[in-house]
């Protein structure tokens, strides 16, 4: 009782500080439905042949991985920086109001909850609500941008987005579905959330920051199945290619990672010691 009281606290006073950030998601969902609208339209087939699917696979799209030998060649190094960009955003809407709330007005909440696991608990369950909002926004502007522009309602790439997102994969087959890839935003983002929420209270908010955006750019460069920013690619997921990283392995890996989080974040801020609203290192 003393969590749900804590976190229900949390959904009211925690509001104002991520609304502007939900509201981004709404319009970062409109913005890479434009994008992908633009795409289709530029690859010269008619808007009505794609489908849902193919816009929240080029929403996704990121170039194929660094080529170390390419590099050494003197090929360009490619980065796709509208995929960083709603993480970028995302992971910045719980950066203020966790540590703000421990080192000030919510010192008395852990005082009267009599128990700082309590506390933390609540926060991590906040942080993971806001993940979800967020992604049920952004993918809510961008389907509905999608309908706008005369997309078919379906889950499944069309053979004409196969072709234009990059792909390290040579097994490609149409109507392959998207929802994998969709169904992980959250569990993985909330994971690294989570992470960057016992860095930031521990420490400070910018370490917290940098390090997911680090693993989510080292993602974007390197396909391998323990840089969880791999499973968000499209072009990398199972769902959209045989050879795929499979959505039950970034699962079990975003479900560890939020699991060594919240223990070893828990356990950092039970032995803090916290004077009045400031704490002593």
């Amino acid at each position: 009782m003393r969590t749900l009281r804590l976190y229900a606290r949390d959904l009211r006073v925690g509001l104002p500080s991520v609304r502007p950030y939900l509201v981004a998601a709404l319009v970062l969902g409109v913005v890479h439905g434009i994008a992908a609208a633009g795409n289709c339209a530029y690859s010269g087939n008619d808007l009505s042949s794609f489908t849902f699917a193919d816009y929240v696979a080029l929403t996704f799209q990121f170039a194929n991985p660094v080529d170390l030998w390419l590099l050494i060649q003197g090929r360009p190094l490619t980065i796709t920086f509208p995929w960083f960009f709603s993480f970028a955003v995302l992971f910045a809407a719980t950066l203020e109001y966790p540590r703000a709330d421990l080192l000030g007005a919510g010192y008395r909440g852990v005082v009267a909850s009599g128990s700082r696991w309590a506390w933390w608990i609540a926060k991590c369950a906040w942080v993971c609500t806001v993940a979800a909002a967020f992604w049920v926004l952004l993918f809510a502007g961008l389907i509905l941008t999608a309908w706008a522009f005369g997309a078919q309602a379906s889950e499944f790439m069309s053979e004409f987005a196969m072709i234009m997102v990059p792909a390290s994969s040579s097994t490609r087959y149409p109507g392959m579905s998207m929802v994998p890839l969709m169904l992980l935003t959250v569990p993985i983002c909330a994971s690294m959330m989570l992470v960057q929420l016992a860095v930031s209270v521990r420490v400070e908010r910018m370490p917290g920051y940098l390090l997911c955006m680090g693993v989510f750019f080292a993602s974007g460069m390197v396909e391998h199945p323990l840089l969880l920013g791999n499973y968000l690619i499209s072009g990398r997921s199972a769902g959209a290619y045989v050879e795929g990283l499979p959505m039950n392995d970034g699962l079990a890996l975003s479900l560890a990672v939020a699991w060594i989080a919240v223990a070893v974040g828990g356990l950092l801020v039970s032995r803090m010691t916290i004077y009045g609203g400031s704490r002593d290192e």
